[in-house]
């Protein structure tokens, strides 16, 4: 394999690993931002159904103030607890979901350098190869005679 081959080769492995890696970080970004634009989305659901629910019992509480006002004070710490503990588990999922994007991209970064070592070191053991044929031919090559 000629020295143009061989580093036509190495180009080509390089922009294979290149391209790999471009590819997997665009499907890593993809995922987040559909898992990012679905939370939002839950988020939006529940905050509307919240809002709905909370319209209702103002409606209510204007009309039942006299008769109901520690009912409607019971209802509303019940409602609010129920919204803490969703808007917890809701923090505890971003915080999940932040932590694993996290450790995909350390993941990632560590197998990019380990196949960037690999792919020098494997550039390095095949110019040592080469060296050493292209010597074993010098060697061999009978000496030129002068004219």
């Amino acid at each position: 394999m000629s020295d143009e081959e061989l580093k036509a080769l190495l180009e080509s492995n390089a922009a294979e690993i290149r391209r790999h890696v471009d590819e997997k970080t665009a499907e890593t970004r993809r995922h987040f931002d559909e898992k990012t634009a679905e939370t939002l989305r839950r988020v939006d659901e529940k905050t509307a159904e919240t809002l709905r629910r909370v319209d209702e019992k103002t409606d209510e509480m204007r009309r039942h103030f006299d008769e109901k006002t520690e009912e409607v004070k019971r209802h509303f710490d019940v409602t609010a607890e129920r919204l803490e503990k969703r808007f917890g588990l809701l923090a505890e999922t971003v915080q999940h979901l932040d932590a694993k994007i996290d450790r995909r991209f350390i993941e990632l970064d560590e197998k990019i350098d380990r196949t960037t070592g690999e792919t020098q070191d494997l550039v390095r053991f095949s110019y040592k190869q080469l060296d050493r044929r292209v010597s074993a031919l010098e060697r061999r090559a009978p000496t030129p005679k002068k004219r």
